[in-house]
């Protein structure tokens, strides 16, 4: 079973990233075709991660499990990002990065 695998279904079976899951898809479900781009993917995923921690500033735990999530819509709505070389590295990096900037935005 490759890593993308399991995360995938980690996120089907635990009930809180299942809950997040849906909770962002039903966002991402409304935007047109147009605008689902990865970076407007990730930008909802960090919005809903920061929501959830209150104080702005998401835990290690909330870091990883949202990595998990946005993955598995990344792969599923956009497709080619179970084999991505290192992805959850890769999208964490990119989810953190988004993360802070909406922070830095919020605080201006």
């Amino acid at each position: 079973m490759s890593r993308f695998e399991q995360v995938a279904q980690e996120v089907a079976k635990n009930s809180y990233l299942r809950e997040w899951y849906d909770k962002i898809m039903s966002i991402i479900g409304d935007y047109s075709p147009a605008n689902l781009t990865e970076d407007k993917i990730i930008e909802t995923v960090a919005t809903k991660m920061n929501a959830r921690s209150g104080n702005g500033v998401p835990n290690d735990d909330d870091r990883i499990f949202f990595t998990k999530i946005l993955w598995v819509i990344l792969e599923r709505t956009k497709g080619n990002y179970e084999f991505l070389p290192q992805a959850e590295i890769v999208l964490g990096k990119k989810l953190h990065a988004k993360q802070v900037s909406i922070l830095i935005q919020a605080n201006k």
